[in-house]
């Protein structure tokens, strides 16, 4: 039987098999062979780039300069991570800037930019020509589509010059921003008169991830008046001691009627406190998906009230909420009823997902009662975690779910009841 011989390989495929190794084994399997060097300079190698600004660098060293100068012109994707807890390497820090300086000495384009876990525990000078030479390269970016700053450990100036700079260069084509944790509580953002400008330059924006505390009534405003195309919001709630006056019902109703396809998704972190979200919620949100994780810790001197959020989402949302997740620990409510109210009250809900305490496990074959009695077909996803099963519970669920098996595939429904602290699953 013949061997088959790598060098007979054809380009493609060893270029695809090059685009799953880290840039430096990419180098080192480049100098095998004249044809894996010839593969190399394939331009969907180098298409998607992602390499720790601390680690890689080191790793790389005078290799990473030569990779910006020979295949930087191919780079359109572009992910920077700092590591955790990061990497002290000091000799070789300046070839991340010069990768950097070089790309935009190139003119290099890119469709994303992304720098995640941004930050330093480095001495200033060189904080400050990192942000020197991002600022640079993100001033010379004219088409790029998608930003992001995940989980920063900068100074918010830091950041708020680095958005700046991506609206001021690509407003008219950036249409998706990702600020998730980018600003620390302590130092919101949603008064600086830099920021505002920013959005307000964001023309073509139609996608924002952004924390509650970053938001204000003037930050809602400036999205309404400078894209009307915002078709996605993402908030996420994470803590409660640093807010500040939650957003009016009024700066709701403008950003509906500026951005008619807006939807809004409210990720709530260890919030648990039916006030705390009831301040938030107001009725003018065209509210589409709710996820609520509430965390193991509390205030033990009052209820968490999950009974009234769950009500306050029915008769508020039910004409536009499409997805539900309650991850609710540690509770004792009881909720069953409501999740059949909320199956049958909210009309365009199409997935729901309860990990929290079911009283009876006949709650079960109500649901699946009411899915076929009424015809319920708009549902796609439905999946229930409930605790404490004990062995009896178990052969409940498991002959109502085989009772109902042959009706679910019917429907193309991707019901499933499973153990949270298990691996057990009941279809």
């Amino acid at each position: 039987m013949a061997v088959a011989k790598w060098e007979c390989l054809p380009e493609f495929i060893i270029a695809q098999i090059f685009s799953y190794l880290r840039p430096s084994d990419r180098l080192t399997a480049g100098r095998v062979c004249l044809s894996w060097a010839s593969a190399l300079n394939s331009p969907s190698i180098w298409r998607n780039m992602t390499f720790y600004f601390d680690r890689d660098v080191y790793v790389l060293n005078n290799e990473l300069p030569q990779i910006a100068i020979k295949f930087g012109h191919h780079t359109k994707r572009l992910e920077l991570i700092w590591s955790q807890p990061q990497i002290p390497y000091v000799f070789q820090r300046e070839s991340g800037i010069l990768y950097l300086n070089i790309l935009e000495i190139k003119s290099v384009q890119l469709q994303e930019l992304t720098l995640r876990d941004f930050g330093f525990c480095y001495k200033w000078l060189y904080r400050h020509k990192v942000n020197i030479a991002l600022v640079q390269f993100l001033g010379c970016q004219r088409s790029l589509r998608s930003f992001r700053i995940i989980n920063a450990y900068v100074r918010p100036n830091d950041v708020l010059r680095l958005v700046f700079v991506a609206a001021e260069s690509c407003g008219n084509c950036l249409k998706n921003l990702d600020l998730r944790n980018a600003f620390k509580k302590l130092h919101s953002s949603h008064s600086s008169p830099r920021f505002l400008e920013s959005l307000n330059r964001m023309s073509a924006l139609t996608n924002l991830s952004i924390d509650y505390h970053a938001l204000s009534d003037e930050v809602i405003q400036a999205l309404s008046n400078a894209s009307h195309n915002l078709s996605k919001l993402n908030i996420i709630v994470s803590a409660s001691k640093n807010w500040h006056q939650p957003l009016t019902d009024n700066v709701w109703n403008i950003l509906k009627n500026s951005c008619r396809n807006i939807q809004v998704f409210f990720k709530v972190e260890n919030i648990s406190h039916y006030e705390e979200l009831a301040s938030m919620l107001t009725p003018s949100i065209p509210l589409e998906r709710f996820h609520l994780h509430s965390g193991s810790l509390w205030d033990h001197r009052r209820s968490r009230n999950f009974r009234s959020t769950v009500r306050l989402l029915i008769n508020q949302y039910n004409n536009t909420l499409v997805d539900l997740h309650f991850h609710i620990k540690n509770n004792r409510e009881m909720l069953d009823d409501l999740l059949l109210e909320v199956i049958t009250r909210c009309k365009r809900l199409c997935t729901l997902q309860y990990d929290g305490v079911l009283r009876s496990m006949e709650i079960i074959r109500d649901i699946c009662n009411l899915f076929r009695n009424n015809n319920i077909t708009r549902f796609k996803t439905f999946h229930l975690s409930p605790r404490e099963i004990n062995q009896r519970n178990r052969a409940t669920i498991r002959e109502i779910m085989t009772n109902f098996k042959e009706y679910f595939i019917k429907q193309d429904l991707d019901f499933l009841v499973e153990e949270p602290t298990s691996t057990i699953v009941f279809y």
